[in-house]
């Protein structure tokens, strides 16, 4: 029995090199492939996690916190001569998390704690298939770097195919620094913000009263340590993302070339913006929205949209691409415009009309899979 085992296994290994030894000799030209890791690959959002069990009254303040940054980054697009982006809410939340005595340790402690039970259905065969084929996914997110490390790990990726917002001083020094006016802006902004919080936040019922919150608490800030501390954190938010995205790829490819990005939110708006422009040079570059949001889904720069609760929908387009460039992803969503479980679609130059009926089937899986608080935060 143990013999008949241990045969499987070399099989195995030797079936993996053998794969792997193709694509280095040039009959599998490898591919490109970038993830969002909140959507695509996890169902929770890591940073909601945290603030929910580190900081009192967590679930409420982080939603109000998110919705604040999107309704700012509408209104000002700059604040203390820095330039905001999908993403500044980590920045935000930091300050929190340092307040109350959260630790590194501990985010990466929760981060593992939902590990199995967060992955998408047929993630982790997805990442499994991609690297024994000589492909390379790369993950870029906006999480904390001590949580992002963790579903890397699981992933079996490489350092230097993990990109994610870094924190350049340890949680206890923040927490050390801080004054009594700041811990008292903090617990203020945490009293009010849980006041406004209500289930229907993603409707703008409170919009007026968030903005007004999300104005006086970064005015309070304004001149204190934290408005520093704030801007040294490297956020790979909206505007981080595209960069990190496409120097990576020159890097992998030696020109941007040969890649796709799966993404779901605002946060991927940059790299679906410099894909689009690329697109339109005749590169084989793709951004697939993975059961996007509204305003992703409607932004004109998406090329495929699938909407599924799980990655073997994925999975098959993503091979049809490697197989046949944007014309076999093209032709292979034509065929399955009747499968019983996913929903593609071919995104660029759709109508009005039509992208409101698909964005229902996003929206619909959206929330089915991460559940409707996770599925509302911006």
């Amino acid at each position: 029995m143990f013999v008949l085992f241990f045969v499987k296994r070399i099989g195995v290994k030797l079936k993996e090199m053998f794969i792997m030894f193709i694509g280095f000799i040039g009959f599998n030209k490898k591919r490109f492939i970038g993830f969002d890791c909140e959507g695509p690959i996890r169902s929770d959002d890591g940073a909601a996690l945290a603030c929910s069990k580190l900081v009192p009254k967590g679930d409420r303040v982080y939603s109000v916190l998110s919705r604040g940054v999107w309704l700012i980054l509408a209104k000002y697009k700059e604040w203390w001569n820095h330039r905001l982006q999908a993403g500044t809410t980590l920045a935000l939340l930091t300050f929190l998390l340092a307040v109350f005595g959260a630790k590194e340790e501990d985010l990466t402690e929760i981060a593992k704690k939902e590990s199995e039970k967060s992955f998408v259905p047929g993630i982790k065969y997805l990442f499994y298939d991609l690297q024994s084929q000589n492909h390379r996914p790369f993950i870029f997110t906006t999480s904390y770097e001590w949580q992002a490390k963790v579903i890397a790990e699981e992933l079996n990726l490489f350092p230097e195919e993990l990109f994610c917002t870094k924190v350049p001083h340890k949680l206890s020094y923040l927490r050390a620094q801080l004054t009594d006016t700041e811990v008292r802006i903090a617990k203020m902004f945490i009293d009010r913000a849980s006041e406004i919080y209500c289930d229907e936040l993603s409707s703008g019922i409170h919009d007026e009263k968030i903005l007004s919150l999300m104005d006086w608490f970064l005015n309070e800030l304004s001149g204190t340590q934290i408005q520093q501390w704030l801007q040294d954190i490297e956020i790979m938010g909206s505007l981080g993302k595209p960069e990190a995205f496409r120097e990576a790829v020159i890097a992998s490819q030696g020109e941007f070339n040969n890649a796709i990005f799966i993404g779901d939110s605002s946060t991927d708006m940059g790299v679906a913006k410099l894909i689009s422009e690329h697109r339109a040079q005749g590169k084989n570059v793709v951004f697939i929205a993975w059961n996007g949001t509204k305003e992703l889904i409607a932004s004109g720069h998406v090329t495929w949209g699938v909407a599924a609760d799980n990655s073997e929908a994925l999975r098959l387009l993503i091979d049809a691409w490697i197989k046949g460039g944007i014309k076999g992803g093209n032709a292979f969503i034509k065929e399955q415009q009747n499968h019983p479980s996913f929903h593609y679609s071919i995104l660029e130059r759709t109508s009005v009309e039509e992208v409101e009926e698909i964005l229902t089937h996003h929206l619909d899986a959206r929330n089915h899979l991460r559940g409707l608080y996770t599925a509302n935060l911006i």
